[in-house]
């Protein structure tokens, strides 16, 4: 959950987990969501936020709409914003420095990519469990130069 792009993984992933034209199966995902910490496991060496939450808006019509509210180490409170496609096409995160995000939705899973400008990226599958409860995302964090991250954020349904 590097900074800007812990959105796409707060909302990250949350937000690209709207992708829900496709069927009934992706409406799992609207709602209010919340970062579990203590289930969360982090790449090695990233600082953890205070908080994180998102809120799913829209699936229907093909647009993907939602909100990420993360409080990093310092207290500080960054809001993002995205409101694209689930087509693979990169559309931008409002709030963020340059960042773009791409979604994909298959087989009950919605995926995202995350670009930065400085050629890092952050990539995500996400699932919402059976409970309707918890949503599990499994992420890959790239900083541009070769080096990878995987982490595992994990979200419960307020």
């Amino acid at each position: 959950m590097k900074s800007v792009l812990l959105g796409s993984a707060a909302a990250v992933v949350l937000a690209m987990l709207a992708a829900g034209a496709a069927g009934a199966q992706e409406n799992q995902f609207l709602g209010h969501w919340h970062w579990n910490k203590a289930k969360s496991t982090l790449a090695p060496g990233e600082p953890a936020p205070k908080d994180a939450s998102a809120v799913v808006e829209s699936a229907d019509g093909g647009t993907i709409r939602w909100t990420a509210v993360i409080v990093d180490q310092e207290g500080q409170t960054h809001t993002e914003r995205f409101n694209g496609k689930p087509d693979g096409t990169p559309y931008p995160v409002e709030g963020t420095n340059n960042v773009t995000a791409a979604f994909t939705w298959g087989n009950g899973m919605l995926r995202s990519t995350f670009k930065g400008r400085n050629g890092g990226s952050d990539t995500q599958s996400c699932r919402v469990e059976a409970d309707a409860k918890t949503m599990t995302c499994h992420g890959t964090w790239t900083d541009g130069g070769g080096s990878t991250q995987n982490y595992v954020d994990v979200y419960d349904r307020v």
